[in-house]
């Protein structure tokens, strides 16, 4: 259910009002995550999707994807959509695998190929139906990239009820 959600807001204009910590959150990855994706969106010719696993430092607002994993997916021009039989089949592989860390399954990327990168309708649409599991103390990531190797960063921290935009996040990229 979503009645936990009532007062979380999707649209960003109603979200700005909302008071943001003094600090900026950090979204890090490391550059071989960062060459994956970007690899994924400059090779594909229509738009392309992709899950990441995410650790965070709770207590230094640190947000680290560490990998990122291709699931069965419908590619378009202008669109990427799941496969609902086939991505169910793979999420339930994932979450069988007691070796697998599906509590770090926490974002979700997409390319928007040569247009400007921002969260459409449709986006918030997959966005809202992706957060409606999330608990209350916990957080989800989303990023979209495009040719241009732009960015767009939304992160749901549910804890502190909060909407971070690409402008009130730190993005780093390390070397390891």
């Amino acid at each position: 259910s979503c009645d936990r959600l009532s007062d979380f807001k999707l649209d960003l204009k109603e979200v700005k009002n909302v008071m943001k910590p003094d600090h900026k959150p950090i979204i890090q990855m490391s550059a071989e995550v960062y060459t994956k994706m970007y690899t994924l969106v400059h090779q594909s010719p229509v738009e392309i999707s992709w899950h990441g696993l995410v650790n965070r430092d709770k207590e230094n607002d640190i947000y680290t994807i560490y990998d990122i994993l291709m699931f069965p997916q419908i590619n378009g021009p202008t669109t990427t959509a799941t496969e609902d039989e086939e991505f169910a089949e793979w999420m339930t592989e994932l979450i069988m695998d007691p070796e697998f860390p599906i509590n770090n399954l926490r974002m979700h990327g997409h390319s928007h190929v040569n247009m400007q990168v921002y969260s459409s309708g449709v986006d918030d649409a997959y966005q809202k139906e992706l957060i409606a599991k999330v608990e209350n103390d916990d957080y989800y990531l989303f990023l979209v990239l495009n040719k241009k190797q732009e960015m767009c960063v939304l992160l749901y921290d549910f804890n502190r009820q909060i909407l971070f935009h690409t402008d009130d996040v730190e993005v780093r990229v390390f070397s390891e």
